[in-house]
Order: C-alpha cells, then structure tokens, then sequence
C-alpha cells in the first residue's frame, strides 16, 4: 500500500519540497536536494515492505480513507464509484495522466500471495506446507530488506539469521 510519509525530525506539517522519490533512494532521505539547508523534510508516498522503513525514523501521515475507484477501466467492478477519492489516469493511455489524476486518500491494502506448482505438495510436502502458512512481520521484513539492499548482505546469509533468531514463528 502506498503510504503518505515524512520524517520525524520534519520541522512542519506537509511541507512539500518538490522531491520525486523513485524506487532508488538515495542514502539519506533527509539530507536529499531540494529538501536540503531548508528545514524541512520530504513528504512522499512510499510502499512497505522497503527498506526505508528500518532505515528512518518516518511518520505516517493522515490521508482520508480510500471510498472506491473513480477511473473508467473499473467500470462493474465493486469498488467503482463515479465520485470516490481515487481516479489514477495511467501514463501510459493519456499523455496528460497527472493533471487528469485526482487521489485524495489513502489506497487500500495489497493482497500478497505466495504461489507454488502443484507439483510440489508431492515433491516436497514440508516445503509446500511451509510456503502454505508462511508470513512474516512487514517490520521484520523491512529489516531483512534492509540488510540484504542496503547493508550488501547476501540474501541467504539475512534469512539465516532470521529463521535461527525467530525459531518460535518459524516452529509455528
């Protein structure tokens, strides 16, 4: 779910700098032009689970909750509503997509599904089994992306360490 964030240290409520995030941040959020020698902290959306997350100190801010789709291509679905808070244009059917876009809330929460072949529940039962009831905390998650994006740990080595630190909830 994208979420409205600013950093704790923010001097003044929904200041906006003029700072485009995109999916590389740079190492330190708070310090990042045009923001920087203003006193003021960057408001953005951003997604969890993301390193930024473990990272820094964010603040969450209020949105109005999200009450449906606007845009036509939702048209019969059961969140379409002609008058709602979210009508997102993509870029890529309208060229004008930003000024035809209007959001006013939240967005709602993300299924997340792990998928598996059929095969496996044969091949591997205990494996399938797992990936059946496997979850992890977004906190926890944020950290081990953390450590393997950021930190340059390999992947293998971050959910080792994991597993044998959370032996409780992965025994579950």
């Amino acid at each position: 779910m994208p979420t409205l964030l600013t950093l704790r240290k923010a001097t003044r409520r929904g200041v906006i700098c003029g700072h485009s995030v995109g999916s590389a941040w740079p190492e330190d959020i708070g310090t990042h032009a045009p923001c920087s020698g203003t006193g003021r902290s960057p408001v953005f959306y951003a997604y969890t689970p993301d390193r930024i997350f473990a990272a820094y100190d964010l603040r969450r801010l209020n949105e109005p909750e999200y009450d449906g789709y606007a845009q036509d291509n939702k048209e019969g679905d059961p969140l379409h509503k002609a008058d709602c808070c979210w009508k997102f244009v993509s870029p890529t059917v309208d060229i004008d997509w930003l000024n035809k876009s209007h959001i006013t809330c939240t967005y709602p929460d993300a299924k997340v599904y792990v998928l598996a072949s059929s095969a496996l529940q044969k091949r591997a039962p205990k494996i399938a089994a797992f990936l059946a009831n496997a979850e992890i905390d977004p906190k926890a998650l944020n950290d081990l992306i953390l450590k393997i994006e950021k930190d340059k740990q390999p992947a293998d080595v971050a959910a080792k360490a994991w597993v044998s630190a959370n032996r409780s909830t992965v025994d579950k």
